[in-house]
């Protein structure tokens, strides 16, 4: 995040070197489809901008770039929880266009149920792997939150 650009041209950039087969203005507008929230910040600075608010800029910034699979290191990481259901829902647009999206996150109550697939790792080593509805039953799982904290990988 750039906070001299505004928010417009920090989502733009990634057109502005490098070429793809899809028109700037789709990729761009596209972007703004999965942060629709971003439309009304189009002229502000990124310095003047929440945390949360410069999460979704690089993250619609870095779906202007037109990738096959987006790898995402805790999203929600030190955001308010006020706008974390905003990060979540975001994520879930991002899969309506059919892009692959893999999310390392520590904090399972913040996956997402539309995962497809969940991996809680526990001291470097898988103790589950399923759906996010059945880790949540799991007792192995539950451990791991009630006790040394909590480690999941999407």
């Amino acid at each position: 995040m750039f906070g001299e650009l505004t928010v417009a041209e920090n989502i733009a950039m990634p057109t502005w070197t490098c070429p793809s087969p899809r028109p700037a203005a789709e990729r761009i507008a596209d972007a703004y489809k999965v942060f629709p929230n971003l439309e009304r910040y189009r002229e502000r600075g990124g310095q003047a901008l929440s945390g949360g608010e410069r999460k979704m800029v690089s993250i619609a910034r870095a779906l202007v770039l037109g990738p096959r699979l987006l790898l995402l290191d805790e999203p929600t990481e030190g955001l308010s929880p006020v706008i974390v259901p905003s990060i979540v829902e975001g994520l879930g647009n991002i899969r309506a266009f059919g892009l692959a999206v893999f999310i390392a996150e520590s904090n399972i109550h913040h996956v997402p149920d539309f995962t497809d697939r969940l991996y809680v790792i526990e001291r470097g080593e898988i103790i589950f792997a399923g759906k996010p509805a059945e880790a949540r039953r799991n007792s192995a799982v539950a451990r791991v939150i009630d006790g040394t904290g909590q480690s999941a990988t999407v």
